[in-house]
């Protein structure tokens, strides 16, 4: 009898422990717990603040998401280039970092709906005298690993190209003459351009040619949770909320 009731116990127990959903099991749920992955170092989409907690345009419209889903978000920070590895090994389930949607990501991952546009920013140091993207031969042009911009910078003809590991670390190279321009995204720019007092500024743009941010997810497992979201991010930018937190973040 004791071991009747034993199992019984056991078997409550057990369904209990399986009424929630983390990470990539894909099984029905009441709490859906998904580890989202970014890279802090991407103002005014992501940074760590003076409390070094992670913040910025993206972790706000994550908690947006949240509220309106029920989906909880536990966001962990991983350098950029190694978001889409991390995703397809199963270290996080998402990743929201400033990251453009295009075919080629689209084999490894899958993608929310686009949440913003933006495009190919070329910054110099101020009075270089560029023009555009061709009065570039022979010059040392950087960019971050693992974004649209290296694959994009790589292409020019006749430039040097020179990869940095952080957004941060880019910028400080071009004041310090290390690089002679660099490419990057249009919002990601203005935002450092806005902060040099003058020392930069941007010469050149033309369209990244994606379908703009979006948030990845492992390929093939959340196809429910995508559709929520998307839905979620409709509502969002339907509200004004979207825009209210753009703002904040000066991304109008």
């Amino acid at each position: 009898m004791k071991k009747i009731i034993a199992l019984f116990l056991f078997g409550i127990f057990f369904v209990a422990c399986a009424d929630s959903k983390h990470g990539n099991d894909s099984t029905s749920a009441s709490e859906v717990v998904l580890r989202v992955g970014t890279s802090a170092d991407y103002p005014p989409f992501e940074f760590l603040d003076e409390k070094n907690q992670i913040s910025g345009f993206d972790i706000e419209l994550l908690n947006a998401i949240s509220a309106k889903t029920g989906i909880k978000f536990d966001v962990q920070n991983i350098q950029f280039d190694g978001l889409i590895p991390a995703l397809v090994s199963g270290k996080i389930d998402a990743a929201i970092s400033g990251m453009s949607a295009t075919e080629a990501r689209r084999k490894s991952v899958d993608f929310s709906a686009p949440y913003f546009k933006t495009e190919h920013l070329f910054v110099s140091a101020s009075g270089a005298g560029f023009k555009d993207k061709s009065s570039l031969d022979g010059k040392r042009v950087g960019a971050q690993v693992g974004t649209l911009q290296e694959s994009f910078a790589k292409e020019i003809p006749g430039v040097v190209f020179v990869p940095f590991e952080s957004t941060p670390m880019l910028f400080a190279s071009l004041k310090a003459g290390k690089v002679d321009a660099l490419v990057t995204d249009s919002s990601l720019g203005f935002e450092f351009i806005n902060k040099s007092n003058g020392e930069i500024n941007e010469f050149y743009s033309e369209p990244d040619g994606s379908d703009g941010f979006a948030i990845a997810f492992a390929k093939d497992k959340f196809k429910s949770e995508i559709s929520k979201i998307d839905a979620a991010i409709k509502q969002i930018k339907e509200s004004g909320e979207f825009e209210k937190i753009a703002k904040k973040y000066n991304l109008n």
